[in-house]
């Protein structure tokens, strides 16, 4: 069965843009990829390659930079080849409430070409399947804050303020594949401290891990949600 993509507004808006494109300034964009040394990792690194390619226009390398990553991403998760995306873009456009028009979709056809080459392109490929990696979760943290609260203690009357407790929630919100959640845990002081001393903890461990992959194993490392390092163009971890 051919592959099927129902287009949200922002995502037509994107492709419209990306439609506009003539295809010189996306193999400038291809080759400027291939002259990066390193090769990009994160989708910070790749977008700054956009963005240089396209100086003149911010909106452009931001629209580009979000459907190569997300249609390259599709491609792994669903097992499909860029020519299956690119079909599947073009049922999506088609049964849109605004289809294109016949020029429309020539002046996609034109550019078509490149947009595989981009999602073909194995270093496009290295990003996508770094940032699947980072957030392949069954949930994933959206917010976490601890609450401080002030409970009053009453005489037997309640006619007057004898003392206080100062009490901790730890409020999560997080997102799964049923939609955001919440839950709230109370805490108490050593509870918070053991948690600080968790987090310290974590982070030392990270840093160890990505310097011993880096400088040991000569395999470039990046810390999901943080700076990445640089290394050999070997691929990241499976």
């Amino acid at each position: 069965m051919a592959t099927q993509i129902r287009l949200g507004p922002t995502q037509l808006s994107e492709l419209r843009i990306l439609r506009d494109l003539s295809p010189a300034r996306v193999q400038d964009v291809i080759q400027k990829i291939e002259q990066c040394d390193p090769p990009p990792l994160t989708s910070d690194e790749l977008g700054a390659i956009f963005r240089e390619a396209f100086d003149d226009g911010p909106e452009i390398a931001e629209s580009l930079l979000n459907q190569v990553i997300s249609l390259a991403s599709l491609e792994r998760q669903r097992n499909l080849t860029a020519d299956d995306v690119l079909h599947g873009l073009l049922y999506g456009v088609r049964t849109s409430e605004y289809p294109w028009t016949e020029d429309e979709l020539s002046r996609w056809h034109s550019v078509e070409p490149e947009l595989r080459r981009l999602l073909e392109h194995p270093r496009i490929w290295r990003v996508a399947k770094a940032l699947d990696l980072s957030y392949d979760f069954a949930h994933l943290i959206q917010e976490a804050r601890i609450m401080s609260d002030i409970r009053p203690i009453f005489d037997r009357e309640a006619t007057r303020l004898e003392a206080a407790v100062v009490s901790f929630t730890l409020r999560l919100r997080y997102d799964s594949i049923n939609g955001n959640h919440g839950i709230s845990i109370a805490m108490n002081n050593a509870d918070i401290e053991s948690l600080r001393d968790e987090c310290d903890r974590a982070l030392r461990k990270a840093r160890v891990a990505s310097d011993a992959m880096n400088d040991k194993a000569q395999i470039r490392t990046i810390i999901s949600g943080g700076n990445d390092k640089t290394g050999s163009e070997d691929d990241v971890s499976r």
